[in-house]
């Protein structure tokens, strides 16, 4: 017989589920506490998290949340929202073995659940840390689509003497542009900069004709979020915000959140003496890994940019089972509406009437 127990996370499991995660420093933010009050808060969502206890400690993890309901029914995703990543979180200390009769007993018990609702679509998402669960979902889940993102990481230097050596050119040649300029770096939690930073961040995402993080979600960080799990770098040229950069820590990562830059002072470089100091802050601070988060592979700049300042390629990936066909009468941009911040399926595989 199993010496697991599988059950849904309760409030009297947070300081279990916490421990659990602090043990394991591979779990990446989107996992914390933090980031589930966060989502469950701004997308006004349920959350779904089934847990495995072996003698009353936490081994496993599946955290997922469930959108509102429409008439196709819900979205399942592990997990929702700009880049998260969920899916299987084992504890390192369990062998191979029992990490795939964990994940098998997650898996049942996700989709018996499932079984029970009206559920449209469920999208399961690995971690670029990640070192089992593509091979098990591949093997085990009946999933309908795949796809994948290219998690890139910079790998932080004991030392900040070593930090500049890892960038390409042009890196070392911006910051050195952007300090001769006179830009100026400072760390801020006030309201007026994190309107700066959501006024900012929402031109330039549209002026690319993206969908940009809004207002009430920088409301939520700075409400829900503990101010030593976040910063606001902001960057000034003769007093003159340019630039801001919002970035969560956990573990040993570093999550590269949020950026945004004036347009017209882009060639003075600020973000990038912003990522230089906010590196060296974090090497201080004795993080390992800076999270520069996912990139499409169509995303040749964007991939460029990320790869210039010493990031490595860890792959991670989408696989999403359709349980309502019903889901393909319907345009990406009525999903986009039906289901904000959830994944559905790959829109490339939309049939465009």
């Amino acid at each position: 017989m199993s010496q697991h127990q599988i059950k849904l996370f309760e409030e009297s499991d947070k300081k279990h589920y916490q421990s659990f995660l602090e043990e394991n420093d591979h779990f990446l933010w989107y996992v914390s506490i933090d980031y589930k009050r966060l989502l469950e808060s701004y997308l006004n969502v349920n959350s779904l998290y089934f847990l495995v206890k072996k003698e009353g400690s936490i081994v496993g993890c599946l955290p997922l949340m469930e959108s509102r309901n429409t008439p196709l029914g819900t979205i399942i995703n592990s997990l929702p929202f700009y880049g998260s990543n969920g899916s299987f979180l084992i504890d390192k200390k369990v062998k191979k073995d029992e990490t795939i009769e964990i994940m098998n007993l997650l898996l049942k018990s996700l989709l018996s659940h499932i079984d029970k609702k009206n559920v449209a679509a469920l999208t399961l998402i690995t971690s670029p840390f990640d070192l089992y669960s593509k091979e098990f979902l591949e093997d085990n889940f009946k999933f309908t689509f795949s796809d994948f993102r290219i998690g890139q990481i910079t790998p932080l230097p004991d030392n900040i003497e070593d930090l500049l050596v890892k960038f390409e050119n042009p890196r070392p040649r911006n910051i050195r542009k952007a300090i001769k300029s006179g830009v100026m770096i400072r760390r801020s939690t006030s309201n007026e900069d994190f309107n700066f930073l959501a006024t900012t961040h929402q031109q330039n995402i549209e002026s690319i004709g993206g969908k940009s993080k809004s207002k009430l979600f920088f409301e939520c960080v700075k409400q829900l979020v503990p101010k030593e799990n976040y910063s606001l770098f902001v960057a000034e040229i003769k007093e003159k915000k340019v630039a801001a950069l919002l970035l969560f820590y956990f573990n040993k990562t570093v999550e590269y959140f949020t950026p945004c830059s004036i347009f017209e002072y882009r060639n003075l470089q600020p973000s990038s003496l912003l990522i230089f100091e906010a590196m060296k802050d974090a090497v201080e601070k004795n993080y390992q890994y800076w999270n520069w988060g996912g990139t499409w592979e169509s995303q040749k700049g964007v991939y460029d940019f990320k790869k210039k300042w010493g990031a490595i390629d860890k792959k991670y990936y989408y696989y999403s089972k359709i349980m309502n066909p019903e889901i393909y009468n319907y345009q990406s941009e009525d999903l986009i509406n039906m289901y904000p911040s959830f994944y559905t399926y790959p829109f490339n595989k939309i049939k465009k009437l």
